[in-house]
């Protein structure tokens, strides 16, 4: 399936998916993305500060956040996560940890 021909708009259209085009290499005029981006970009940097570690973790940072949004409850969700919408089943959080604490591997 070629994305720039009818059989994908028409794929979209069969699902309730809503298409909004922009041009190339100008992701400010999608705001919800650049918010999000932005959002992404704060909490890695608060982590990495809070804990007191170099930007060499930048990645790893940006993941955990990432991670973290998507198994936080909001409210356009009637407060469910991403992930229950997603998977249809609730979220485990016994797997979160600490940012920076310290690990070790056996």
């Amino acid at each position: 399936m070629k994305f720039y021909e009818g059989d994908f708009d028409e794929f979209c259209k069969n699902e309730g998916i809503v298409r909004h085009r922009t041009v190339r290499i100008t992701s400010q005029q999608n705001g919800v993305v650049e918010r999000m981006n932005r959002t992404l970009l704060e909490r890695a940097r608060y982590m990495i500060l809070n804990v007191g570690l170099t930007k060499k973790i930048w990645a790893e940072a940006i993941n955990m956040a990432c991670y973290i949004i998507n198994r936080a409850p909001s409210a356009a969700l009637n407060f469910k996560t991403l992930e229950e919408i997603w998977s249809d089943t609730p979220v485990d959080y016994s797997d979160l940890k600490i940012f920076g604490y310290p690990t070790y591997m056996h």
